[in-house]
């Protein structure tokens, strides 16, 4: 009998999980969904640690799609090194279940490589189709220009 195996790493950190964001953000994401928030507690990491982030979203109205999460390390150059993609609240919470106006509390860990040189990182979030990979216009502010994701803070890696 043929069976598949997945196996999945989880990393912890010593930092209480955020109940409030410690930064506003006024981000929407095509119609359906507002950024309000996001709590980044650390800006100074190791090669190797989990970057503890948790991201507050708001619906703005039925979402009929199941849509998933990036956040996304990227260094200077632009270089993806590392991410996490989810569907909020580690699935437990898919967008299609979310009413207009709900607030939701999405967590994220995410693991930098062990071997991730010195540095500055960026973090990125977006929104997604996982069916059509199509991301959904992120937009910061009421007159930011669309793009397909959003900077939301940045790390230090071993500086």
């Amino acid at each position: 009998m043929d069976r598949d195996v997945r196996v999945v790493l989880y990393g912890t950190t010593p930092f209480p999980a955020a109940e409030q964001p410690s930064q506003m953000v006024a981000a929407r994401f095509g119609d359906l969904i507002e950024l309000t928030g996001v709590d980044l507690p650390i800006g100074r990491v190791a090669p190797g640690d989990v970057i503890p982030l948790t991201l507050f979203w708001r619906a703005q109205q039925a979402i009929a799609e199941n849509l998933k999460v990036f956040v996304h390390v990227m260094n200077a150059e632009g270089q993806l090194v590392a991410q996490r993609d989810s569907e909020p609240m580690a699935g437990l919470r898919p967008t299609s279940t979310w009413a207009q106006g709900e607030s939701i509390v999405d967590r994220y860990g995410i693991l930098l490589p062990g071997d991730l040189p010195a540095g500055q990182y960026q973090l990125v979030v977006g929104l997604y189709d996982p069916t059509t990979g199509e991301r959904l216009p992120a937009a910061a502010g009421t007159t930011g220009e669309a793009a397909d994701s959003l900077p939301i803070g940045t790390v230090s890696v071993g500086l």
